[in-house]
């Protein structure tokens, strides 16, 4: 269990709500707006390695106003949309409610960088593994999402306008000086088409800071098995029998 709790200080991330202008809709138009926001949810199936592999499968729809998250053996996660529920009663999945919200972002981000209720920055140029792109920093106001004091730094490619890469700091658990001490990032690999959406089938983490970027080796990395659009049945964001409800801290 500590090692779980250990890959969730290091993955930790708020939930992103907005972005703007032109680099936010360059970034999602990039990726297949048109398609996504033709559909209603997706299913993804991923291993993510951190110490020990742990399977980790997750349906959210594509507005991410509802997610369901299992972890196997360790239960489940439902975030209806308001509440976060946890199954079976004794579960030991750390931080539900950051979870069931975390995952379904990570896949989801080129679409969500237009969203209200946020700044988006352009910051010019930045190498990202030895090569120059786009750069731009979000930020939130006061009482958006769940972490609003959160912020990112995004790297766009210069050619594809893929989000190729996010810096990121957490306060979900944690004040923002402490916060800002660590900075981490996702760098997303393996593009693929999917029904005419181009998603990231492998993601890595490393330490980030400003002046460096990414460095170091990779501290994580995640591996999908399977990522599909789907109708999902009704019931399944509801609160799970048997669950017990995660507040927000």
């Amino acid at each position: 269990m500590s090692r779980v709790i250990g890959l969730i200080v290091v993955f930790a991330v708020g939930f992103l709500v907005g972005g703007c202008a032109n680099f936010g809709g360059n970034v999602a138009d990039s990726h297949g707006l048109d398609a996504w926001s033709q559909k209603k949810a997706i299913f993804a199936d991923f291993t993510l390695v951190f110490g020990e592999p742990m399977r980790i499968e997750t349906t959210f729809l594509t507005d991410l106003s509802r997610a369901h998250v299992e972890f196997g053996d360790m239960g489940t996660i439902v975030w209806d949309g308001s509440q976060c529920w946890v199954s079976p009663f004794d579960s030991e999945i750390p931080m539900p409610r950051f979870q069931a919200r975390t995952w379904p972002y990570f896949i989801a981000a080129p679409f969500k960088l237009n969203d209200p209720g946020s700044t988006l920055e352009p910051t010019g140029k930045a190498q990202l593994l030895g090569e120059p792109y786009d750069t731009a920093r979000l930020t939130f106001e006061a009482g958006v999402g769940d972490t609003p004091d959160d912020w990112y730094v995004l790297y766009m490619h210069p050619v594809t306008g893929q989000l190729k890469a996010m810096a990121y700091i957490v306060t979900y658990y944690q004040d923002t000086e402490t916060a800002n001490a660590k900075p981490h990032a996702i760098l997303y690999r393996d593009f693929r088409e999917v029904d005419g959406v181009t998603l990231a089938h492998a993601w890595e983490f490393y330490l980030w800071s400003q002046e460096q970027g990414i460095y170091g080796d990779a501290i994580a990395s995640a591996k999908f098995h399977d990522i599909r659009f789907v109708y999902p049945p009704e019931d399944l964001f509801n609160k799970p029998v048997g669950s017990k409800l995660d507040r927000r801290p």
